[in-house]
């Protein structure tokens, strides 16, 4: 049975909703990962976009980033979109990219290239 995980956060703003929708697919084997056997789990990350602009708010956004994403990916068997396996951390990797590009916010954006290049 294949997982397809669907990651959608909520930006709150003076009350106004924002919803963008990520997805992740887990799979048993590469080659069944684009099966029509495919089970959705959808997350929800929410908080206030006020919280980006200040650096501990941008460091709390990406923690719950991260947190959703190491969630998601504790199941064995991740692919990424062209069915290629991905091991725990590659799998944390890139959805926490996939969030950080839809959440489509500067400072969030420039503190996950800066923790990339403080990985290198």
């Amino acid at each position: 049975m294949l997982k397809q995980h669907l990651k959608s956060f909520g930006l709150k703003s003076a009350g106004v909703k924002t919803a963008a929708a990520l997805t992740l697919m887990l799979g048993a084997t590469p080659m069944l990962a684009h099966s029509a056997d495919v089970t959705k789990t959808r997350y929800a990350v929410k908080f206030e976009k006020k919280l980006a602009s200040t650096d501990a708010g941008v460091e709390k956004i990406y923690a719950m980033f991260e947190s959703k994403a190491k969630r998601a990916c504790s199941s064995p068997g991740s692919v990424d979109a062209d069915g290629n396996r991905l091991s725990k951390s590659e799998c944390v990797a890139d959805l926490v990219a996939q969030m950080v590009e839809s959440a489509k916010l500067e400072p969030v954006k420039a503190y996950h290239v800066a923790k990339l290049a403080e990985a290198k």
